[in-house]
């Protein structure tokens, strides 16, 4: 590997794990902020502590019920309670979760623990996304959105998966990029949208065989992974599904304005956003497929790329974390950065409007956040046009010297 290049990647890398320190700092050092900074200690993993049992050390989904009631108040969301070792995320991340448990007695030291594990899969982004593009990759490793939610949530972990998948697929082994966004389906679903664009292009390059075992080996890995506890307990393995399934969308999202004012129901929300969520996608494949034919060869990072803010312009469930799944992408696809940075600043706008409680009264936060939602509802639309005419940051190579250094912004 040429000299610049190893620099290059030393600094993405190095830049990575101090917003990484620096965000944990934020994350865990509660007692000692005060408002109105206090909002940036928020964190799912402190909250969810006692909430998912992990202050009693229950393995996820072998036990345990999803309690459905309207009088179900504060700190419970939606009317729903997963309680006794039941978990709302898929079986990969419920594991992540249970790890840090073992080695906690407090809702503080669970959030260490946590920081601990999840903190080298964002350094493993950070070298991938390097080997790949080169200084590019600084668009993960400095983000504001990484800093903010690196430790929000457990995403880091389907993010690192990811991307990895994204990286065999830059060595030119689809079936392991399969196996990777399989793995990534196990911990939060979305990289298993990867997986028809990586079909896709086999068939394009007249490899059926090869469509065929990425297709099997991506769907099998997910399997693979899901079926003990469906097995050893299909009740606890089903309440992450019935959970979103029966979850009111997020106030602080598309479907949740709109179903207030429109004043819909549960049920037809659901409905409603699930066949939008279909046509969306479909709409992208098409569209995917009408380039493909241009220019006869099948896009498939900016496939990956389009998939992925169509499905996050019009999913039901949206929580502001889910901003990181989409940096590693602007890094992998050749946007202009004007398009990254209404991005994070639409998204760092977003979180100050819910978080920063102590700053704004609630009549304030309710039109910023309303703002902020239909602000983020504009970007993602244009983004998935964007996406659908850029060109890749990378292509399938299999000696990291032939890379060229890709610029900072699309020409």
């Amino acid at each position: 590997m040429p000299s610049r290049w190893h620099r290059d990647v030393t600094v993405v890398v190095g830049v990575c794990a101090t917003v990484l320190a620096l965000g944990s700092v934020g994350k865990a050092c509660r007692g000692f902020w005060h408002a109105p900074l206090s909002f940036v200690c928020h964190s799912d993993i402190r909250a969810l502590y006692g909430l998912r049992g992990m202050d009693r050390d229950l393995f996820p989904y072998l036990h345990g019920e999803l309690i459905v009631s309207t009088q179900l108040g504060p700190p419970v969301r939606y009317g729903l309670r997963p309680v006794d070792g039941a978990n709302e995320y898929p079986v990969l991340t419920g594991i992540i979760m249970w790890l840090p448990s073992l080695v906690s007695d407090s809702p503080d030291t669970y959030l260490l623990a946590s920081i601990v594990l999840l903190a080298p899969l964002g350094l493993a982004t950070a070298w991938l996304l390097g080997r790949m593009t080169g200084r590019r990759a600084m668009w993960w490793s400095a983000s504001p959105i990484l800093l903010l939610y690196a430790f929000h949530n457990w995403d880091l972990a389907v993010v690192a998966a990811s991307v990895t998948g994204f990286w065999c697929w830059w060595r030119g082994r689809p079936v392991f990029a399969a196996v990777c966004f399989g793995v990534g389906g196990a911990l939060k679903l979305y990289p298993l949208l990867f997986l028809l664009p990586l079909v896709l292009e086999q068939i394009h390059e007249g490899d059926r065989r090869g469509a065929v075992h990425a297709g099997a080996a991506g769907a099998g890995m997910f399997t693979l992974i899901n079926l003990p506890f469906m097995v050893l307990s299909p009740s606890g393995w089903a309440v992450a599904y019935r959970f979103q399934a029966l979850r009111k969308p997020n106030y602080d999202s598309l479907w949740g304005i709109l179903g207030t004012s429109l004043e819909l129901d549960q049920g037809t929300i659901t409905t409603l956003s699930t066949l939008v969520v279909i046509v969306v996608l479909a709409v992208v494949t098409w569209e995917t497929e009408r380039r493909a034919r241009r220019e006869g060869a099948y896009p498939f990072l900016p496939a990956c790329a389009a998939l992925l803010a169509g499905f996050l312009l019009v999913s039901k469930v949206h929580s502001p974390q889910f901003a990181l799944w989409m940096v590693p992408l602007f890094v992998l696809v050749r946007v202009r950065l004007g398009w990254y940075g209404l991005f994070v600043a639409g998204n760092v706008l977003l979180y100050l409007a819910i978080f920063a409680v102590s700053v704004w009264s609630i009549h304030a936060r309710d039109v910023l956040v309303a703002w902020s939602v239909w602000g983020r509802t504009a970007t993602f639309l244009l983004l998935v046009i964007a996406f659908l005419r850029a060109p890749p940051a990378v292509s399938h190579v299999l000696d990291p010297s032939q890379i060229v250094h890709a610029p900072t912004s699309a020409d």
